[in-house]
């Protein structure tokens, strides 16, 4: 796997083949950089395709995250790069990872907007953690931003109600920006397990839950990880329950990863853009919400409904969610309209540059 060979010879190589192409793209157009926290899994693998398609025709740079200050090597050799505009896309940008590079872009960077990312939670939400504020510098870090165009209604709120007064809207998570034309049919009836943050005890009880109730309706499940940091998890459901898996390196391009889904009938998922691929695409899904992010994105799609707080249902109730005969037509239209939003949101970025 990706995550257990970062410090190999090729890995290496491939890293600082990567920068070198940055540098050098970089002072030929030297116009307009994407940045995103590249953290080697497929959601965020989805973003970098996301900007290709909402700024097509557009010289776009790839802005690494392992070029900033995180990387003091890499931080020196872009030392002299800057850009008109840094568009910043991401599955949660504004959280506490970001903020050590936050100073350093804005410092390379003309204008810099967020587009189709969200307000970081504090944590998984249980328990106590669920009614911790947001982080003290946040509202700090996001004046950074020339513009926000957030995720949905709960980023939107909590920018606001921290007293961030610039340009701010609501744009769809920048993933909509990859909704086919037309729905994936769905060829089987089978379930696709996606798996998540099973190292937090109560996520890992509830999944355990989840995945008992399935066996036992003889539901065919296959369990899946979009991240590298889940794989462990996936393998181990596999070995220890004989099912089909499939680990976060098998696909290559958002069609790849929507032919994958489109073999099964419906889908349960712990990893938000697990739920975002399946609903672009028409196929059935329970998004069991762990983190903010989740409801965020559910609500501009119309999918409340199918999107659970940890814990709050039996797990044989949410299995009874999963029916692969469940009509979706409205959300997968909801998806379209998202990404005709982004696109003209982007239309206005590019405009206004």
């Amino acid at each position: 796997m990706e995550t257990s060979v970062l410090n190999s010879g090729p890995a290496r190589v491939r890293r600082a083949t990567a920068q070198l192409r940055f540098l050098a793209d970089a002072r030929k157009s030297g116009r307009v950089a994407f940045f995103w926290w590249n953290s080697r899994n497929f959601g965020d693998a989805s973003m970098w395709f996301a900007a290709e398609r909402l700024f097509a025709g557009t010289p776009l740079v790839r802005y690494p995250d392992f070029l900033t200050i995180a990387n003091p090597v890499g931080s020196a050799l872009a030392r002299n790069i800057a850009f008109d505009l840094t568009i910043c896309g991401g599955g949660t940008l504004l959280s506490k990872p970001f903020f050590r590079v936050l100073e350093e872009l804005r410092e390379r960077s003309g204008r810099m907007v967020a587009l189709g990312t969200g307000i970081g939670s504090p944590g998984i939400e249980t328990g106590s953690q669920a009614d911790r504020g947001l982080d003290p510098d946040l509202v700090t870090h996001m004046h950074a931003f020339d513009e926000l165009h957030l995720r949905g209604p709960h980023s939107v709120d909590a920018a606001r109600s921290s007293g961030f007064a610039g340009p701010l809207t609501q744009s769809g998570d920048m993933v909509l920006a990859l909704t086919p034309d037309e729905a994936f049919p769905h060829e089987g009836d089978g379930l696709v397990f996606v798996v998540g943050y099973d190292e937090v005890p109560e996520v890992r009880d509830y999944s355990e839950q989840l995945v008992a109730a399935a066996l036992q309706r003889g539901t065919d499940v296959t369990f899946l990880s979009m991240n590298p940091v889940d794989d462990a998890r996936a393998l181990e459901l596999h070995r220890r329950h004989g099912r089909p898996v499939m680990l976060s390196n098998s696909w290559s391009t958002p069609e790849h990863f929507m032919g994958t889904l489109a073999q099964f009938g419906s889908m349960v998922t712990f990893r938000l853009h697990g739920a975002v691929y399946a609903s672009m695409m028409g196929l059935p899904n329970v998004l069991v919400q762990t983190v903010r992010k989740m409801s965020d994105f559910a609500t501009t799609v119309g999918a409340d409904d199918f999107c659970v707080p940890l814990g709050s249902l039996p797990a044989a109730e949410l299995m009874a969610l999963a029916d692969p005969r469940r009509a979706v037509d409205p959300i997968r239209t909801a998806c379209l309209d998202g990404r005709a939003h982004l696109r003209t949101t982007a239309e206005g970025i590019m405009a206004g540059r």
